[in-house]
């Protein structure tokens, strides 16, 4: 019989008091790191993170090994195994806007360069 169920009835506060006294952490130096981390994650620049993407950026900070001694190659074959991937249309459609106003954009400098060089050559006549 567990403890638990022996002493459930007949001591149910002292139970009570000895979760929460076995729940407590030996230190505070895991409650001081964690703040620790979230001054270095929540800068003045990332002051408006959302809390899902704030929650995983800490866990990634807490959770993972040392970038040192950290080895990429498993997870870079689990990348290769699977095989090809979609392209998002939303890129390619990024892509090609930014191509198109690159060109437009090249093209009226070299109207311009011309039209300056035009000025610039009646000058000198």
């Amino acid at each position: 019989m567990q403890l638990n169920e022996k002493f459930l009835l007949s001591c149910p506060n002292l139970l009570a008091l000895m979760d929460l006294v076995l729940s407590l952490p030996a230190s505070s130096a895991e409650c001081q790191r964690g703040f620790s981390q979230v001054k270095i994650v929540k800068s003045d620049l990332r002051n408006k993170l959302k809390d899902t993407t704030m929650s995983d950026l800490l866990t990634v900070q807490l959770e993972s090994v040392d970038i040192m001694s950290f080895d990429p190659s498993p997870a870079i074959h689990l990348w290769n195994k699977a095989g090809a991937r979609p392209i998002r249309p939303t890129l390619m459609y990024a892509h090609s806007i930014t191509t198109t106003s690159t060109a437009t954009s090249t093209a009226a400098t070299a109207a311009s360069s011309d039209v300056d060089n035009d000025s610039h050559n009646s000058d000198m006549e």
